[in-house]
């Protein structure tokens, strides 16, 4: 654990378990864990993470926890090719969301001392990859998701009628007690706002 810092009665640090480094935000007297994804390409020590983790922290009253995805942050590439690193950045942002959920699993345990997981907050590839993460942690009962959904790609009028897409199978799994709020733009070359729709039916199944 590194020095640590106070902003108002929150107070900042930063832990690292099993080589997964995370940024601590803890108001006084948490009581439960707010879990915090960053985008593709950015880190737990972006300036738009390390905002949103104050700000949540002094809102909710929970400690807010943000940690490296593989790939990212001080877990960058160990190489000089710019060319090589993107392809490494972009093969975990697309790839299974396994590594991650372990990753999560293992920070969450390390600071279980404040509380169980209570809410998961994601943006894009945090987002996607959350949904995993949501489902590994039944104690979690609310999430936002900041632009996710079903791939272009993947979409359902561009995929075999056979075919299944893993996150829709998770996402049906959430219990009908789950808050979920999901945020979208309506023009995004990556996710259509139908791809958001079909994934936001799954997760509030045919009710």
């Amino acid at each position: 654990m590194g020095d640590a810092d106070s902003v108002g009665v929150v107070r900042e640090y930063r832990v690292e378990t099993d080589g997964v480094p995370a940024r601590v935000y803890e108001p006084e007297g948490a009581t439960g864990l707010l879990l915090l994804g960053h985008n593709g390409t950015l880190s737990k020590d972006h300036d738009r993470f390390v905002m949103l983790g104050r700000r949540y922290a002094e809102e909710t009253g929970l400690a807010v926890v943000c940690i490296d995805a593989p790939a990212h942050g001080e877990r960058a590439p160990d190489t000089e090719d710019p060319a090589q690193r993107m392809a490494i950045v972009h093969a975990e942002v697309v790839g299974p969301a396994d590594q991650v959920v372990s990753d999560w699993q293992t920070t969450v345990t390390a600071l279980s001392h404040i509380g169980a997981p209570r809410a998961y907050v994601g943006f894009s590839m945090g987002a996607m990859k959350g949904l995993s993460v949501v489902a590994s942690m039944p104690t979690i009962g609310a999430v936002v998701l900041g632009v996710a959904g079903v791939s272009t790609f993947a979409a359902a009028d561009n995929r075999p009628s056979v075919s299944v897409v893993r996150r829709l199978e998770i996402s049906a799994s959430f219990t009908c007690d789950l808050q979920v709020l999901m945020l979208h733009v309506t023009r995004d070359n990556m996710l259509r706002p139908q791809d958001v729709v079909e994934l936001f039916f799954a997760i509030t199944g045919p009710g």
